[in-house]
């Protein structure tokens, strides 16, 4: 059979020139017995996605720099995505709903700068630097991976029409700390970023340089989930953040301001902020169950009316 042939002419060949060769033979199905697809079409003009198998764990660069414009179907085994669509014509990210062992997405559409549109990324995902770097068509990101580890450096630079975040990633430390340098530099029309579930210890622990240069327009939701102490604490930040100071806000759970104020700007923003919150600590004994989101009535009225905006 031609896969068998193919097989065995290309097997001391690089992943690369192999798969190359095998498209030059006419054929758009790679052979099923494939599992990395490093740099295999980078730099390629294509007519059309070729057809991935399952067997396909790496994609590393696969198409960086090529001509693809559409996405092609992610096999369910597949582990890292880094660099994968960097550099090309794309204009939405591609299914994720059966990757459920990616963990790798760093790179992964850099300088796609016709994207538009991002899917649901799964739960297993790890690593997301310079994910979306250089997106300069993107300006909603609603779909976040739910963990990172060890932070998110570069991963919206210079995404100049990027204007709301939702569901910022919880970023897990590493061996203490974690990196979000230049995380949203450059994003200038940035307004919102929204329920980033973060623990201000955590947050004064960050590398934070150049996180939010040129957002001068931002204002960040924190809030902090209550788990079961009584004398833990529902809180929710409003940080306006200008070249000059940050303006905050603090509510309870009902969505009441209860502090308010300006500290002076810096590359330390997110600290000081931090800083400011954990001088001021809401606690209620009663009641510390799912409902108690529903009583932020304020906050939610303020995020459905920026929701029909997005609409």
């Amino acid at each position: 059979a031609l896969g068998d042939i193919f097989r065995e002419y290309f097997a001391e060949a690089s992943v690369e020139s192999t798969v190359k060769a095998y498209l030059k033979l006419g054929r758009t199905e790679i052979p099923d017995d494939i599992t990395n697809l490093y740099k295999a079409f980078s730099t390629k003009a294509l007519l059309q996605a070729p057809i991935i198998p399952n067997t396909v764990t790496h994609m590393e660069s696969t198409f960086q720099g090529s001509s693809l414009s559409e996405c092609p179907k992610i096999p369910g085994n597949i582990v890292s995505l880094a660099s994968c669509f960097a550099d090309t014509e794309i204009t939405e990210a591609p299914d994720f709903t059966s990757c459920k062992k990616l963990t790798d997405i760093s790179g992964t559409f850099k300088n796609c700068k016709s994207l538009t549109k991002i899917n649901p990324f799964p739960e297993t995902i790890e690593s997301m630097g310079n994910t979306f770097q250089g997106c300069t068509s993107l300006e909603i990101a609603d779909f976040m991976p739910r963990y990172v580890k060890g932070g998110m450096p570069n991963t919206f630079q210079g995404c100049t029409l990027l204007r709301f975040v939702r569901n910022m990633p919880t970023i897990l430390m590493v061996d203490g700390t974690a990196s979000m340098v230049n995380c949203f530099d450059g994003c200038v029309e940035l307004s919102v970023i929204d329920n980033w579930d973060v623990s201000y210890e955590d947050l004064r622990n960050m590398d934070m340089t150049n996180c939010f240069n040129g957002c001068s327009n931002l204002s960040i939701y924190i809030n902090k989930k209550p788990i079961t102490d009584e004398e833990d604490s529902w809180r929710f930040v409003k940080a306006s953040v200008t070249p000059d100071n940050i303006d905050y806000k603090i509510y309870n759970m009902e969505g009441d301001v209860v502090k308010s104020g300006e500290v002076d700007s810096g590359s330390d923003n997110a600290i000081k902020v931090s800083g400011i919150v954990d001088e001021y600590v809401v606690t209620e004994k009663d009641g510390l169950t799912s409902e108690i989101i529903d009583k932020c009535l304020k906050y939610k009225k303020q995020m459905s009316v920026l929701d029909s905006t997005l609409e």
